[in-house]
């Protein structure tokens, strides 16, 4: 049977040898250093083609012409695009990334990480294709199927999250205590609100999908996602388009999971950076048009953030933390998310990421 075909389009073969080498046992890579002969293979090959890995060959203009084909020829959809080169070649090319990769490749990484992260790229695309290609009608799947899609939507979320991981070594700890946290502030939500109907179902749901809260972030350029410091306000309107992506990738990778659970994990994806107030984006929701599961992740991602943030050597992180949170000094937060936070105060500045790590790693910790 024939590898499945790689296409590079660089200036040349000699630079990345040692990531060529690794790719090579895994498929067959395809070479070109024109874009336009480059989309005449596409045309004529592209459904052979599982992901383009590209190298900038001089002027955006190609790149623009290449990413139009993609996108008007449908392949966008099931092709993934991997651009390789160092952070400095991108300064200044914002617009460029409005076509939105779904990752840089740096150079300085070594052969293997980067491997690993594209080998990511692909499976995930893999089931986006498998999704397309395979989804009966709703009323013709047996009960068995719908076991058999749960069990591989959990798989799709060990990809995505190893793929974070991949992405930037702390996300692995801000998943583990965002997770935690809102298990917490649910938890509490449903004895301070006993009719709200805060089931353990769906405080489970809510936990789930506050796991993958930043999945958007997979869709952006690693330069901007990983890289220290203060962003551009250019960069920063780049970096906030992943809560839209986010919701994109759940209602492509989601799409066996019960309609509940979607609603809940969209919802997480997409507005845990709304505030009650009005003031957070990626839509300004405010007051009641926010969702409840919006609003508990939101409040664990920004506690996380804090305790976890130089605070000018103010005292204890979760005392400074509850304090700028309950003072709206992030944002406004409702009435009755703040009487919640006040009534788990305790128990989430006693949680510990660092108890039971091994087991949350694998996916244990509800």
């Amino acid at each position: 049977m024939d590898k499945e075909k790689i296409l590079v389009l660089s200036p040349g073969q000699q630079e990345h040898n040692a990531l060529w080498e690794s790719l090579r046992q895994k498929c067959e890579m395809i070479w070109e250093n024109n874009h336009k002969r480059a989309i005449e293979y596409l045309k004529k090959y592209g459904k052979e083609v599982v992901l383009i890995l590209y190298e900038p060959l001089g002027g955006a203009s190609g790149w623009h012409d290449l990413s139009a084909f993609l996108e008007e020829s449908g392949m966008r959809q099931c092709i993934p695009v991997v651009i390789l080169g160092n952070v400095e070649q991108y300064t200044g090319m914002e617009d460029t990334f409005k076509v939105w990769p779904d990752d840089i490749v740096e150079k300085e990484l070594p052969p293997e990480l980067a491997v690993k992260r594209i080998c990511h790229i692909l499976e995930l695309y893999q089931y986006r294709r498998g999704f397309k290609a395979s989804k009966p009608p709703k009323w013709s799947r047996p009960v068995w199927e719908y076991e058999h899609q749960q069990e591989r939507n959990i798989h799709i979320e060990h990809i995505l999250l190893g793929s974070l991981n991949a992405h930037n070594v702390e996300s692995f700890r801000h998943i583990r205590c965002v997770e935690a946290y809102t298990k917490i502030l649910a938890e509490h939500y449903a004895i301070c609100y006993p009719r709200a109907r805060m089931t353990q179902d769906k405080i489970h749901m809510i936990v789930r999908a506050a796991r993958l809260h930043d999945v958007g972030k997979l869709m952006l350029p690693d330069y901007i996602v990983s890289r220290p410091g203060r962003l551009s306000d250019t960069e920063l309107d780049i970096l906030k388009q992943h809560t839209i992506l986010g919701g994109r990738v759940i209602e492509e990778l989601m799409a066996f999971e019960s309609e509940r659970f979607r609603k809940i994990c969209y919802n997480v994806c997409r507005y845990h950076h709304e505030r009650y107030d009005g003031s957070g984006y990626p839509d300004g929701l405010s007051k009641d048009r926010l969702p409840l599961e919006a609003q508990l992740v939101a409040l664990a991602d920004m506690y996380d953030v804090l305790i976890h943030t130089d605070n000018g050597n103010q005292g204890n992180p979760n005392e400074y933390a509850y304090y700028m949170l309950m003072n709206g000094e992030c944002g406004v937060l409702s009435p009755k998310i703040q009487e919640v936070f006040r009534d788990a105060k305790e128990d989430m500045a006693a949680f510990c990421p660092e108890e039971n790590d091994e087991e949350s790693r694998r996916g244990l910790v509800i």
